[in-house]
């Protein structure tokens, strides 16, 4: 007996809805929703310690970290790891107090702050502007301003793209998660930009900063836009589909 075109639509909408969340499921390198199942890194943060943060669609889990005062080693959330290639990374920030220092730092070694490294975080004493800090080894340190001011308060999607064999980094504050390639970078740095020495990822490293706490969230290394950028898969559109498999195959019945 033949099937119906309806039925054959049902069953190719059913099969796209199936197989393209599969196909494009974050293959994640690292991952920390801090609600106390990290994987990917071979040492962890500290756990969730404050309310975890959200942002539009992004798939999100469990608690947050909060980070209180204190530049100095010592007070850092370090995990460690080891990435190289292309990386993507993306986290959620949420700064306590608009002028402080806190941020994410990446690195080349154990200690983010006395390694190779790049620093994502507020820098102008009052203003709330972000930078991208690039230090080397030798402690030289260059300082890019994204041209983009945060305030207290405020949860923030950041998302890095770094090359660590071309050496060049793409940065973008606040994509849409779950979108396609997420366009423009609100910030680009070439070689001559980014730090001497190695930029292999070794440490990941959470600050507080220096006028208050900061919270962050959702920390992700993968390979991909997709694995850093994910929503939940749209079960609701199973349900209805296969609902509507359902109808029909009523229908069919009653016919024969």
């Amino acid at each position: 007996m033949k099937s119906s075109p309806i039925a054959l639509t049902f069953l190719g909408l059913l099969s796209a809805a199936v197989l393209l969340p599969l196909s494009s499921r974050a293959a994640v390198l690292a991952y920390d929703g801090f609600n106390g199942s990290p994987s990917g890194f071979s040492t962890n943060f500290s756990s969730g310690n404050a309310t975890g943060l959200t942002f539009g669609s992004l798939s999100t889990t469990g608690n947050g970290a909060n980070q209180s005062l204190n530049l100095a080693s010592g007070a850092n959330t370090v995990a460690q790891l080891t990435a190289s290639g292309t990386i993507w990374m993306s986290w959620l920030y949420n700064p306590a107090n608009a002028n402080e220092f806190g941020g994410l730092r990446i690195s080349n070694g154990s200690d983010p702050i006395n390694a190779a490294q790049l620093w994502f975080s507020p820098r102008d004493t009052g203003s709330g502007l972000l930078y991208i800090s690039s230090r080397g080894t030798s402690g030289g340190n260059q300082q890019f301003s994204t041209g983009q001011t945060l305030s207290f308060g405020t949860t923030y999607f950041m998302v890095a793209k770094l090359d660590t064999v071309g050496k060049t980094l793409d940065f973008w504050l606040n994509p849409t998660p779950g979108a396609g390639s997420p366009g423009g970078a609100t910030l680009s740095l070439t070689t001559a930009q980014l730090p001497t020495a190695s930029i292999a990822i070794n440490s990941i490293g959470l600050l507080g900063g220096n006028t208050g706490g900061a919270t962050f969230d959702e920390i992700r290394v993968g390979a991909t836009w997709a694995d850093v950028a994910p929503i939940p898969e749209p079960s609701t559109f199973f349900l209805a589909l296969l609902g509507g498999l359902g109808a029909l195959g009523l229908i069919r019945r009653r016919k024969a």
